[in-house]
């Protein structure tokens, strides 16, 4: 499991991490003044919070295949 998590936390690397879900969501407000459409998500790999464009569902799929662990079904 721990090298899964490794391929995961990858994914964080070059992300902007927020250390809550308020610090996220005020960035994300920002941005979506300036007609930037972004939500926060919790990451499962870093335990923190980063920005997307897109779900939130098809983030984790994205995660999850690359650490080889098939995509999530909803």
């Amino acid at each position: 499991m721990r090298h899964n998590m490794a391929k995961i936390k990858k994914s964080c690397r070059d992300k902007k991490r927020y250390a809550s879900r308020e610090a996220a969501t005020r960035r994300a407000i920002e941005l979506n003044r300036k007609g930037v459409r972004v939500k926060p998500y919790n990451c499962p790999a870093c335990g923190g919070w980063h920005l997307t464009h897109r779900s939130p569902v098809a983030v984790l799929n994205d995660a999850f295949i690359e650490a080889g662990m098939g995509p999530v079904y909803v």
